[in-house]
C-alpha cells in the first residue's frame, strides 16, 4: 500500500500484470500508434485503472530506470515521474517522516492519508505518486 490507493505488486503479480496489460493494450497502428502496453514497461503499483511502471529499456548509468504512470485516460504517460522506483519510496517515507501522510489502520485494512495536503510540495502533488 502506498499514497493514492496504490498497492504494490509481488513479483508473480508483476508479471502477471504485465501479461494482461499487454493482451488488453495491443499496439493499434492505425489508430494511436504510442498507445499501448510497451514490452519494456513493468508495473509494480495499481490504483483502480492507473498504473506505476518502470521503463526497463532506459536505464541510466547508475543502473536506474525511470518510473512513469498511466491512467485510464493515458495523459502524460510519457512524462518521468521519477527517476528510479527506489526516488519513489524515498519520497513517501520523506512523506511520512515529515508527518505529511499517515497510515491509517481499520481491522486488517490499512491505508494512507494526507496530515496536511496544503504542506504536501506542489511538485509531489503534481506527480500522480501521491
Amino acid at each position: 500500500m502506498g499514497p493514492g490507493d496504490f498497492e504494490f505488486h509481488s513479483a508473480q503479480s508483476a508479471i502477471e500484470q504485465y501479461a494482461v496489460n499487454l493482451k488488453v493494450h495491443p499496439p493499434e497502428p492505425n489508430l494511436m500508434p504510442d498507445l499501448h502496453w510497451h514490452r519494456s514497461w513493468l508495473p509494480f503499483l495499481t490504483s483502480d485503472a492507473s498504473r506505476l511502471y518502470v521503463v526497463c529499456d532506459r536505464v541510466d548509468r547508475f543502473g536506474t530506470s525511470p518510473v512513469r504512470l498511466v491512467t485510464l485516460e493515458w495523459e502524460n504517460y510519457e512524462v518521468d515521474r521519477a527517476i528510479s522506483v527506489e526516488q519513489v519510496i524515498r519520497t513517501w517515507t520523506w512523506l511520512l517522516q515529515e508527518d505529511l501522510y499517515r497510515v491509517e489502520r481499520s481491522g486488517p485494512t490499512a491505508w494512507w492519508e494526507p496530515v496536511d495536503w496544503q504542506r504536501v510540495p506542489d511538485f509531489i502533488r503534481s506527480s500522480g505518486l501521491v
